[in-house]
């Protein structure tokens, strides 16, 4: 037998998995060894069925026992186990393993399968044929999925009553979509058709002894025990409030509003005095214990105590009753009692509508055991259904387990640039630069927790189908790493275009960024770019104070000028100009060359200063701090670029990972890189551009150039002139 083989994949030892014996390897490879440990199903671009395949306990992840028992599976039904890496999803019947009796039955399944398509003695069935199967299948009766179809029932008794199960019990579909009952429903609909039929019986009117308290006055009783206890809760309330008198007359003041509390209530608010008047007590309670059941009655249960006075209490208590105390209002409750507490312990089902007689039928007759008989026949052919499901999961194992597997165990399609992980979404084109490393997002924020740890620049770019009627996701986000070259122009809303793995064109557009080195150049140059910057800001900013106070200046003497009024500024024949004029003249003019002056102080001051230092002294300085800034940021961006992990971008997205995928320089080029020409392309030197300029505007443009190379000159000259008259 032969050892197992362990390939350097990006400096890591992993298991190779190319044949089948390597895959064979796969159940004694302990979980350490593993690239990865579990990774979410969500994540992995395949037939969906292969994933609830690994995942049948829907838990939303795939885990190494999952590939181990799917590989087990495989290799328990396949004699020729090399089909299990030429990724077909066509079974071949001659591969199976009929040296037992599942390998043999399922054989025998297949060839059935094979009759019923029509394709006698074929030796192969293809993943399609069996899902078409499986659909025709799904639409006969029996199915094998206990479900029994209310169409299929031929019987018309035993049809009547399923579709009472159905109506009363609730429906459910079977797997041709075809709506009917299964055990579940049954079971339930014989429960509460006995619970009801049970109530009904126990509070039957009969002749019977034990059953003459649920009908002490026969037909009348119902409407009596209605009456009766419409009103319990509030004649309850207005003998405990006589009890409270009887023992705190101070209570008496309590059952009335306060003057402060009527002065406030809105007298014309009619919803308001209703609610009042039905909390208040049925009359006013008195320490005697008597409800005077003709006069001082609460107007909102006047007509139901008359009801009681004139159809109960007179035939209950054998006389005319004037007022009713609590002890006849006990006897009058025990009297009804027995029929409430039987109408209260009524089932809250509207199965009441059958009726006890067909109640019984249903119960004590043969339809439930013809509808069980019915259910028992379609599950029959359970073990068939589940062979072709075996089926289909054999085809799905043998084209899908091999590259899951490398997806867990090594990456090694992750460093192949011929082949894409499963994990991998596409291809990123932007800012001239193809970037393949990509992943999907599902919930941003917290993915950037977790992927900032990888040291690399990472785009998270929002990706939309140009095609609006796209069966596929209109929206969605991607992480993409960019490993290699530098950030360029790459910056937040910058638009690029997306290919996916099945080459399909999306739009791309930069949402946020995780901005780190790139490559060590960036690194070194980052801190001279970010203080040149600085000094830049520095020069703007005091060149935009000196031209706002050259501006101030000139713009107050223009407004002296102004200001002048017309008899001073028209002189007298023979004479000098007016006063005033000449004054805001000379303002004018002191102000700008003020203004001038100092930008000119300033000028000489910096060149002084530069003149009264050693000009060797000056660049050694300079080359020695720009050595120590290089030096240092060349450092840290080393180390930073040396941490780069590529397994981060993997654990924000829910993968559980064994070891650190750092990122070499090597590999930054295989995820990040530009197109270079076509080894054939014929590159043509001379610029096109300049020949299309030269067509318009040309003595303009040589003019341009001519007046500012003389004012270059003329500074040039003046900032030597300054620089020589100071240092002479």
């Amino acid at each position: 037998m032969s050892s197992m083989v362990f390939e350097n994949y990006g400096g890591i030892f992993q298991l190779r998995l190319e044949t089948a014996e390597d895959l064979a390897f796969l159940g004694n490879l302990k979980e350490s060894r593993w690239a990865a440990t579990s990774a979410p199903v969500d994540c992995f671009r395949c037939d969906p069925a292969v994933l609830k395949c690994l995942d049948p306990n829907e838990t939303g992840r795939i885990r190494t026992q999952d590939l181990k028992d799917a590989q087990e599976c495989l290799f328990h039904f396949l004699s020729n186990r090399e089909s299990a890496t030429q990724k077909s999803d066509v079974l071949r019947l001659d591969d199976l393993d009929t040296t037992h009796s599942e390998g043999r039955r399922l054989l025998e399944v297949c060839k059935w399968m094979l009759e019923q398509l029509g394709r006698q003695g074929s030796k192969e069935i293809s993943l399609e044929e069996i899902r078409a199967f499986r659909a025709g299948y799904a639409r006969i009766f029996p199915n094998g999925d206990g479900i029994v179809p209310l169409v299929d029932i031929e019987v018309e008794n035993t049809r009547t009553f399923c579709s009472d199960v159905v109506k009363y019990a609730g429906e459910v579909k079977d797997a041709g979509g075809k709506i009917g009952y299964g055990k579940e429903q049954l079971e339930r609909f014989l429960d509460r058709a006995r619970a009801m039929r049970d109530w009904m019986v126990e509070g039957r009117q009969t002749g019977a002894s034990e059953q003459r308290e649920f009908w002490t006055w026969g037909d009348a009783t119902p409407e009596a025990t209605s009456i009766v206890f419409v009103l319990e809760a509030k004649l309850e309330q207005f003998f405990w409030q006589c009890d409270l008198l009887r023992v705190e007359p101070r209570a008496a003041s309590r059952f009335e509003l306060s003057e402060d509390e009527l002065e406030g209530f809105d007298l014309e608010n009619a919803p308001a005095i209703e609610k009042r008047v039905s909390l208040a007590p049925l009359s006013r309670p008195n320490a005697a214990g008597e409800l005077n059941l003709n006069d001082g009655l609460n107007p909102c249960y006047e007509a139901q105590i008359w009801a009681l006075r004139d159809k109960v209490l007179k035939r209950a208590l054998g006389t005319d009753v004037e007022k009713l105390t609590r002890e006849d209002w006990e006897k009058v409750k025990a009297l009804f009692g027995p029929h409430q507490a039987w109408c209260d312990a009524k089932p809250k089902d509207e199965i009441e509508a059958l009726g006890e007689e067909k109640l019984t039928a249903y119960i004590d007759g043969e339809l439930p055991k013809e509808a069980e008989v019915l259910i028992e026949r379609d599950l029959a052919v359970k073990d068939e259904l589940e062979q072709i499901a075996t089926v289909e999961k054999l085809c799905l194992l043998q084209r899908w387990l091999l590259e899951l597997a490398n997806n867990f165990v090594n990456f090694s399609q992750l460093y192949d640039p011929n082949r894409r992980s499963l994990f991998e979404e596409g291809t990123l084109v932007i800012d001239g630069r193809e970037l393949s490393f990509s992943m999907k997002v599902t919930n941003r924020s917290e993915h950037r927790k977790i992927a900032e740890m990888s040291q690399m620049f990472l785009i998270y770019a929002e990706i939309t189908s140009k095609v609006v009627t796209s069966a596929h996701h209109e929206k969605f986000e991607l992480v993409v790493a960019v490993t290699a070259g530098e950030r360029g122009g790459i910056s937040i809303g910058k638009r690029g275009v997306f290919f996916d793995i099945e080459e399909r064109e999306w739009d791309a557009r930069i949402v946020e960024l995780v901005e780190n080195p790139i490559s060590l150049w960036e690194a070194v140059k980052a801190p001279f770019q970010r203080i040149g910057g600085l000094a830049a800001q520095k020069v703007e900013r005091i060149a935009a104070k000196q031209t706002e106070s050259i501006e101030t200046t000139t713009e107050a003497g223009l407004e002296k000028i102004d200001a002048t009024p017309a008899s001073e500024e028209k002189p007298s024949t023979g004479s000098a100009a007016a006063p005033g004029h000449q004054t805001s003249v000379r303002d004018l003019l002191l102000g700008g060359g003020l203004a001038f002056a100092a930008v000119g102080s300033s000028l000489a001051f910096i060149v002084k200063t530069l003149s009264e230092v050693n000009p060797l002294h000056l660049g050694a300085a300079v080359l020695g701090l720009g050595s120590v800034v290089m030096l240092s940021s060349g450092l840290l961006g080393y180390l930073k670029l040396r941490s780069r992990d590529m397994s981060a971008l993997l654990e924000a997205a829910g993968w559980a990972v064994n070891f650190r995928m750092k990122l070499t320089r090597r590999l930054g080029r295989l995820f990040t890189h530009r197109r270079e020409l076509p080894n054939d392309a014929v590159k043509r030197r001379r610029d096109l551009l300049g020949g299309f300029l030269a067509e318009i505007e040309i003595v303009q443009i040589r003019w341009r150039r001519f007046l500012a190379v003389l004012l270059v000159v003329g500074l040039g000259v003046l900032v030597y002139l300054a620089f020589y008259r100071l240092v002479g």
